[in-house]
């Protein structure tokens, strides 16, 4: 088993770069599996929490 940590400041693409991963290596046929907790922002932009998909 090979585990992947992906960090970087904020604002930096993490969440972004990590879907484009998953979805080129789940092309190939890869099993994945992990956690993805993306900010939840309010109206104004502020961050209220996150989530966990």
């Amino acid at each position: 088993m090979t585990i992947w940590v992906l960090t970087g400041r904020i604002g930096a693409g993490k969440t972004t770069a990590l879907r484009k991963i998953v979805s080129l290596l789940a092309k190939r046929g890869l099993k994945l599996a992990g956690v993805l907790s993306p900010s939840v922002f309010d109206r104004c932009g502020d961050r209220i929490g996150y989530d966990h998909v």
